[in-house]
């Protein structure tokens, strides 16, 4: 496993992402930090590939902002695809911060679906890993909205799934 982190995190150091990709995630997460959602979805799409492919953490974040972005603009399919695909990627790089935010996310947006046992199952392995977290002491410092590297993250209001709370 070691190897192919080295070799992933080479591949990076040798070729980052274009200065538009990196303007572009630049660009998302100062609209993220306003709380300025309307309209991700329709830019955020064109570099996602390629922040995933070169940094899998801001892949996440950027997978993640955009799943409440649609989950705002009332695209629920999309809004749940992207939440899983970040917390794919969370889980792929071991970022428990990110991924308790992706599973408290998810658990809103299947409740806005009318799921109500997908939304339970979700706050359920959240609480899980809101638990790995208070072990491990980055509970409360991660609660409002920042992965393990940092990036800001949307979290939807659990009580009303179409509030959120900003980064500060």
């Amino acid at each position: 496993m070691d190897a192919l982190r080295f070799w992933s995190e080479w591949m990076v150091a040798k070729d980052p992402p274009s200065a538009s990709v990196e303007s572009a995630y630049a660009q998302m997460v100062a609209s993220v930090e306003v709380g300025r959602t309307h309209g991700l979805a329709e830019w955020v799409p064109s570099f996602l590939s390629e922040i995933e492919g070169h940094d899998p953490r801001r892949g996440a974040a950027a997978n993640h902002n955009l799943a409440v972005a649609l989950q705002q603009d009332g695209d629920l399919d999309g809004a749940v695809f992207h939440c899983v695909r970040s917390l794919f990627l969370y889980h792929q790089v071991g970022d428990l911060p990110g991924t308790w935010a992706g599973l408290r996310n998810l658990a809103v947006i299947f409740q806005a679906r009318g799921e109500n046992r997908r939304s339970m199952d979700a706050r359920f392995k959240g609480s899980r890993v809101r638990a790995a977290m208070v072990e491990s002491g980055l509970f409360p410092d991660q609660e409002d909205g920042r992965d393990a590297s940092g990036e800001p993250l949307l979290i939807l209001s659990v009580s009303a799934g179409r509030e959120l709370r900003k980064v500060v």
